[in-house]
């Protein structure tokens, strides 16, 4: 057998080239890279037709970020796939308490969930009066951007709502 070594980011680049492919029609510029980004991560092409993005989401959410905006997740996988360094560039940080003995521990005694407690931890720092939020449970994907002035853009599919 020969196997073939190919670079990372040559195969991320043909998986983004093949889900081009399989799409089979343009999609709005702006959004292009977030739906393309969502089919690459859940292998669900469903999602080009059902993410709803309320109107200029996209760029206040982008306007947040470079205005340092940090991201709360109430997963580490989530956590994974942003890039802080980037991220940090800007100002902003990435905060998951999901793992944290405190969390856990609270989502016992109010019997909830470890994601519900996390949140409520996130409510409680002081960065949350400028905070963005990537939640990412089961097939439900949302992102909550909280600028400055207070109002909201989000970016939601399925039903969610933001």
């Amino acid at each position: 057998m020969n196997l073939k070594q190919i670079a990372p980011g040559e195969i991320e680049k043909r998986s983004f080239e093949i889900i081009e492919e399989e799409l089979g029609r343009e999609l709005d510029p702006v959004l292009k890279p977030i739906i393309k980004r969502v089919i690459h991560t859940t292998a669900d092409f469903s999602y080009a037709d059902t993410l709803f993005f309320s109107e200029n989401a996209v760029e206040k959410g982008l306007q947040a970020l470079r205005e340092g905006v940090s991201i709360i997740t109430d997963t580490n996988m989530g956590r994974a796939g942003i890039n802080k360094k980037k991220l940090e560039q800007y100002g902003g940080k990435v905060h998951c308490f999901m793992a944290d003995d405190d969390v856990a521990q609270a989502a016992r005694q109010n019997g909830t969930t470890r994601a519900k407690a996390s949140m409520d931890k996130a409510a409680r720092i002081p960065e949350t009066s400028r905070t963005g939020s990537w939640r990412m449970m089961a097939n439900i994907f949302c992102i909550i951007i909280s600028i400055p002035e207070r109002s909201k853009a989000s970016l939601c599919c399925d039903g969610a709502d933001a």
